[in-house]
């Protein structure tokens, strides 16, 4: 458990112009458990309600612990800002986020400005990547067209060949911008097609990371989940680490949150980071074997 301080949580609450039901609304956590945390009733909520609320709040969980803070503006660091814009993201792309930022000495706000701009491009060639193959599909059955059938075969000999349900379900999928092929012929997909790692989209995406010299590699995706798994810069993130392979897997995955990592670990060097990354790592990994075994894993 950890001691929040009720007058910092108020002040960063009014300060954001939240009323006690809009917090409530926005982090999920309830008036009456927010009410007492401000009153000093509920000194020490569970980790998970205090990283909820600063999330909300787009501020750092120590912003709501120590002592008393005199006022409270919205922080300009961005991974704060992503909260108070609502903007959510997983814990691996947003380590991600800071490591490519750093890899490339720019600002995370102007890779989530060109992320629109980069995701059109990289869907339209998709589609076009799509629509080339289909194009040659069909120019070489309309060469069969031409090619006259034995005597003693009937003419649909040939044009059993076409397919022509698969690939005008394909061709409907491309001209509906469908990505993920969802509305692909499923009688057509082969006995073991796993959508989230075949769909072509993910095949696409996994193309452009064979193309980043080893620094990228692309999972999976599927709109039905609400995740997708990417890696970007791995060689970054274990000289941020010396080198420590445990390190930075919980990194990678976001187990170990960057934007949690204090400022005083920052500034004592990679063996530090390597230790704090281990640590939080596994204990993210004990919480949700914990929520896991309540029912409460997902």
């Amino acid at each position: 458990m950890h001691k929040v301080n009720g007058n910092n949580l108020r002040k960063v609450r009014t300060g954001r112009g939240l009323t006690l039901r809009q917090l409530e609304e926005a982090s999920g956590i309830t008036q009456s458990t927010i009410h007492q945390i401000e009153k000093g009733k509920r000194l020490r909520p569970h980790l998970s309600t205090v990283k909820k609320l600063a999330d909300t709040l787009g501020v750092e969980p120590d912003r709501l612990m120590g002592d008393d803070i005199e006022e409270d503006k919205p922080s300009s660091d961005f991974f704060s800002r992503r909260s108070i814009f609502r903007i959510k993201m997983a814990d691996d792309a947003r380590n991600a986020l800071r490591i490519v930022a750093d890899r490339y000495d720019c600002e995370p706000e102007h890779i989530l400005d060109l992320a629109p701009f980069l995701f059109h491009w990289a869907a339209e060639a998709s589609l076009r990547e799509r629509q080339s193959r289909l194009d040659a599909i069909n120019a070489k059955l309309a060469e069969l067209e031409g090619v006259e059938a034995p005597s003693h075969l009937a003419d649909y000999y040939l044009e059993g060949w076409r397919g022509d349900e698969p690939l005008t379900a394909e061709q409907q999928s491309i001209d509906k911008n469908d990505l993920f092929g969802l509305l692909a012929s499923r009688d057509a997909q082969p006995e073991d097609y796993e959508p989230s790692e075949q769909n072509p989209w993910v095949q696409f995406l996994k193309s452009l990371a064979t193309q980043s010299s080893e620094t990228a590699e692309f999972e999976y995706w599927t709109p039905r989940w609400n995740h997708f798994a990417y890696r970007v810069a791995s060689e970054d993130v274990l000289n941020l680490v010396g080198g420590n392979q445990a390190a930075a897997e919980h990194i990678l995955s976001g187990r170990a949150r960057l934007h949690e990592l204090p400022q005083r670990i920052r500034d004592a060097g990679s063996e530090a980071i390597a230790k704090w990354a281990v640590e939080a790592g596994e204990q993210a990994i004990a919480e949700f074997e914990e929520g896991d075994l309540l029912g409460l894993g997902g």
